[in-house]
């Protein structure tokens, strides 16, 4: 069984391996990262994540969710987030998406941060660029059927497995008999596949619908 120190040694690896990728495939220009480069964004990413795409609560009927990776400079990070939809004459469901624009947080935050050193992460946040959409479900029926399916879903316990430098999935679930709030790494999991499957079917009503950039 591998260690926690053994785990944080290996991310470490895994972290300079995927910087000097992004060095040289990425489609903006980073400098050579340091040490404290990394220190610094494992330091501030996950305060700015949650000032950018927060969990939303005290939400009513609603869910919440984001994923982003450990290693914070990979695949761009994502948010949904379902609520009902009291401004339509009957009951509906409307979805808000945001995500980068591009770019992973990340990897924003390390250009931001070679340039400016002495930049505190507050300021960067106003200067990171963002897609956002509205969408509701007169447009998109996928959004009341995708709600519907996950108050049916079965939910095991997480399993044991260990998975090295993961996604992570998180959610927030509100209902008028309780809330949930899970964090999962498991792709097999059956609510990471409802919002993997979820995300796949709200694309394609996001698509005709030109974004808000932020």
């Amino acid at each position: 069984m591998m260690t926690r120190r053994g785990h944080l040694r290996a991310s470490r690896l895994a972290i300079a391996f995927w910087g000097v990728v992004l060095l040289l495939f990425s489609p903006v220009v980073l400098s050579p990262q340091t040490v404290a480069d990394w220190d610094w964004l494992n330091e501030n990413f996950h305060k700015a994540l949650d000032a950018t795409l927060p969990m939303h609560k005290n939400c009513g009927t609603c869910v919440s969710y984001r994923s982003y990776e450990t290693l914070q400079v990979g695949d761009v990070e994502y948010s949904l987030l379902i609520t009902q939809d009291a401004t339509q004459s009957k009951k509906g469901y409307k979805a808000h998406i945001r995500m980068p624009d591009k770019v992973p947080l990340g990897r924003q935050l390390l250009v931001m941060h070679q340039k400016q050193q002495d930049e505190p992460v507050a300021s960067m946040e106003r200067d990171l660029k963002f897609k956002d959409w509205d969408l509701a479900e007169t447009q998109c029926p996928a959004i009341k059927s995708q709600y519907e399916k996950l108050r049916s879903l079965h939910v095991a316990l997480p399993s044991d497995t260990l998975i090295m430098d993961p996604t992570i999935y998180q959610f927030h679930i509100e209902e008028l008999s309780g809330e949930w709030n899970l964090i999962i790494v498991d792709e097999q999991n059956a609510v990471v596949k409802w919002a993997l499957e979820t995300r796949h079917l709200l694309e394609p009503c996001a698509v005709g619908q030109e974004p808000d950039k932020h």
